[in-house]
């Protein structure tokens, strides 16, 4: 939906970036199934300002995807990766049987900062 509006938006010749910065004002955000579509250089570019301006907004943003760590990475981009897993960010992986037959993604590598204070107010563990 989000690359749809913004297409739409380019078609009628607006400048999609004032687009992405209308949505990026929105109170919550959900953005189903990221990396799902083929990615061209255009919608990792839309992809990466959308998901940089809710980040740096503190919005909430809620983002469903089968791709792994390492897909996101080499798919999108380290940048987008970096922003989906930093810390203050909470991770939920879903695990059971997928109903289409889809193979299950592999766990997240291990944090490589447990245990350390993040914050000034965290106590080491």
């Amino acid at each position: 939906m989000l690359l749809a509006q913004l297409h739409e938006t380019v078609g009628k010749g607006h400048d999609y970036v004032k687009q992405i910065e209308e949505m990026v004002k929105e109170d919550f955000v959900i953005l189903d199934d990221l990396g799902s579509t083929g990615l061209n250089d255009w919608r990792k570019e839309v992809l990466f300002e959308f998901i940089d301006q809710r980040y740096a907004s503190e919005r909430p943003t809620v983002i469903t995807s089968n791709l792994t760590f390492e897909e996101i990475q080499q798919n999108l981009h380290p940048r987008v990766a970096s922003r989906l897993f930093a810390k203050e960010n909470t991770i939920i992986q879903i695990w059971g049987e997928d109903k289409r037959g889809a193979p299950l993604a592999p766990p997240l590598p291990p944090d490589p900062l447990e245990g350390v204070a993040k914050k000034p107010w965290d106590k080491p563990k």
